[in-house]
């Protein structure tokens, strides 16, 4: 990830370091069934499954009417099956090992006390390491997105709630690390940009404690492609039209 991004990520958080007493926080853990798959031709398609664990922090601003913002954040990891090839087209079984760290901010408004339902729009930065222990092979993903959608219920204080829309990623930047494969250049990857659906449902057991069942996801289309050498061997290499969709379940809790 480079600085760049990384100071502005700080200061996002050291903003809401300073917020006023009168917003909410809560931390949260969550566990997911996730999912990524590259269209590759010819096959073997990649395709990754398995479970992911994280936990994570929240801060929103309390009201009842008018704009207010809310923030949120998300370490999260996980060991996950791995079907498919590697940068030669070789046919290759394993794990992949994911790591990474979400930071969001987002705008809610919220037309009148008893309104229904209320609108929210957000711009977030997702920064993830994809590795895979067997052979080596690394990728960096950082990835600003941007999602629009609506909410009802989320600001009782007990009750159901549930949520739903798009997101879109703004910017993506992928480091596949080719120097480590064997190659002359480390050239970026910069996969399309494609939209994405987004939807939660939970209850509010008490003003302390808030159960959520999600679906989340992005759709990247193929890169551009980037030129490689290999001593005297030329190559070609791209990123696959990708998707990734999560299924999970977090516990807040509120203090």
């Amino acid at each position: 990830m480079r600085t760049n991004r990384g100071i502005q990520v700080l200061a996002l958080i050291g903003l809401l370091g300073a917020a006023p007493a009168y917003a909410e926080w809560s931390v949260n853990v969550q566990v997911e069934r996730f999912r990524w798959k590259e269209e590759i031709s010819p096959p073997p398609e990649v395709t990754e499954t398995g479970g992911r664990a994280g936990f994570g922090w929240s801060w929103q601003m309390d009201g009842d009417v008018g704009f207010r913002a809310r923030y949120r954040g998300t370490l999260y990891a996980g060991s996950i099956k791995y079907q498919g090839q590697t940068f030669t087209g070789t046919p290759a079984q394993g794990t992949t090992d994911y790591a990474g760290i979400v930071n969001e901010l987002q705008a809610l408004y919220r037309r009148a006390p008893d309104a229904w339902l209320q609108v929210v729009a957000g711009v977030g930065f997702d920064y993830w390491q994809r590795t895979l222990p067997s052979t080596s092979q690394r990728e960096d993903w950082a990835v600003w997105f941007t999602r629009v959608g609506v909410e009802t219920g989320t600001w009782t204080k007990r009750g159901f709630f549930a949520g739903v829309g798009a997101k879109y990623p703004i910017y993506t930047n992928e480091n596949a690390h080719f120097m480590d494969a064997g190659f002359d250049q480390n050239p970026e990857l910069r996969p399309g940009r494609e939209l994405s659906a987004y939807a939660e449902l939970g209850y509010r057991l008490s003003p302390a404690w808030k159960f959520t069942g999600y679906y989340d996801s992005y759709r990247f289309a193929q890169s551009p492609n980037v030129h490689l050498t290999s001593g005297s061997s030329a190559f070609i290499a791209w990123q696959p039209r990708s998707s990734m969709d999560v299924v999970g379940l977090r516990i807040d809790y509120y203090f």
